[in-house]
């Protein structure tokens, strides 16, 4: 019997607050393989070899803290291993560069409120009806400025994705203004206009009634990760079963 106060007892009482399609995603590696979500207990213990210490090193672009921490010794063993091995450190340039490019492209909110799950299965419906599901980035096009705002709230609140890697690509037709346009979606979405892709513009043949659906053009939002649109198919996928179990 678990006591009431104690910390594996609140653990689960919050794991109870969590919507379901949350749940199991931590070790979870919805693209396959095993690799980050290799829980780190699984390599504390196992001797840390010439070639596994390459590999990590060098072809996997570890870091030694991540090494270090992974196999339960500290920084100065990994090197003098590396030392004794024989096996060439990084260079500052290249160190530098793997720090930047290493860093996590989202941070998702798993604790949710009533109003934050409701904006969780917003946002994975919208990317069902409008979004790209064939490809490795996150692609969300729409004229509909509501519905624009209500998607990157998604992203932003619920997925905690990287401001400064948000894209937007504008469609408009060559009669229209597109400087305008621009202006017009810059304010809507909040993303910087140095993060706006060059307009794609499309000869205007017949184009009277949909220039008046869409006033100012179509926008596509685009954030390239590949993991985070894994999870997001996960949590379509097992949100529609869920509805499906219901109905049924």
């Amino acid at each position: 019997m678990v006591p009431t106060g104690s910390p594996r007892a609140k653990s689960r009482s919050r794991q109870r607050r969590h919507p379901h399609y949350l749940e199991g995603l931590k070790g979870y590696n919805p693209c396959g393989g095993t690799g980050f979500y290799l829980m780190r207990t699984e390599r504390q213990g196992k001797e840390l070899s010439p070639e596994v210490l390459r590999q990590l090193y060098w072809d996997k672009k570890r870091s030694l803290s991540w090494i270090a921490d992974s196999y339960g010794i500290n920084i100065t063993s990994v090197l003098k291993r590396m030392k004794k091995y024989g096996i060439e450190r990084r260079s500052l340039s290249e160190s530098g560069y793997l720090f930047h490019s290493d860093k996590p492209g989202f941070n998702i909110k798993t604790s949710l409120h009533p109003e934050e799950e409701k904006l969780l299965v917003a946002g994975i419906m919208l990317y069902w009806a409008e979004g790209t599901l064939k490809r490795d980035t996150i692609d969300f096009a729409n004229s509909n400025p509501r519905i624009i705002k209500v998607f990157l709230k998604f992203l932003r609140e619920i997925c905690g994705v990287n401001e400064s890697r948000l894209r937007a690509y504008i469609y408009a037709f060559s009669d229209q203004n597109s400087d305008k346009i621009k202006e017009f979606w810059k304010k809507t979405t909040g993303i910087p206009e140095t993060q706006f892709i060059k307009p794609y513009i499309r000869k205007a043949e017949n184009s009277t009634a949909r220039k008046r659906r869409m006033e100012y053009g179509l926008i596509k939002i685009r954030y390239s990760d590949k993991k985070l649109l894994c999870i997001i198919k996960k949590w379509l996928e097992e949100y529609t079963k869920n509805i499906g179990r219901k109905s049924g």
